[in-house]
């Protein structure tokens, strides 16, 4: 007799695939992580980060302008120049960052992790932006390391 349990196996992750072997899916959503909270945190909807980018635009714009650092028109070319340079810093990550020749295993695994499943899930409407529990993961991460990049000429022997 067989002691083993029924236990059901954990889910597996959708594999890393090159860019030109991904065939695009119309339904689903690929698993990026085994742990299920993980998982959770890599879904999110389009208008979570879009409402955090207006209201912190609001808020900024209502600062500058009441605490005099800018007036209504300077604040208003403000407003269009940070809007041109975020589109343009959003495209060239987009350009030159998620479509890397995956030339690698590393790079095919973070080529797709950080871009191709939009290209093989293009209807996931979890992930058309990337989480803000993510985005402040690597903003805190890129923070710390220009920190300590930034301060080491500064200290002394």
């Amino acid at each position: 007799m067989s002691t083993e349990t029924a236990a059901s196996p954990l889910p597996t992750p959708t594999p890393a695939k090159a860019p030109e072997n991904v065939k695009p899916k119309h339904k689903g959503s690929a698993q990026l992580f085994q742990n299920p909270v993980l998982e959770r945190l890599s879904h999110t909807h389009i208008a979570l980060p879009v409402s955090i980018f207006i209201v912190t635009a609001a808020v900024s714009l209502y600062y500058g302008i009441t605490q005099g650092f800018a007036t209504g028109l300077a604040a208003f070319g403000q407003f269009l120049g940070g809007w041109f340079l975020f589109t343009f810093a959003e495209y060239a990550m987009h350009r030159y960052l998620y479509h890397i020749p995956a030339t690698t295993p590393g790079r095919i695994k973070f080529q797709y992790t950080m871009h191709g499943v939009h290209h093989e899930f293009p209807k996931d409407k979890t992930r058309l932006a990337m989480p803000p529990s993510s985005r402040c993961s690597w903003l805190r991460c890129c923070s710390l390391f220009s920190n300590s990049f930034l301060a080491a000429p500064h200290l002394e022997c």
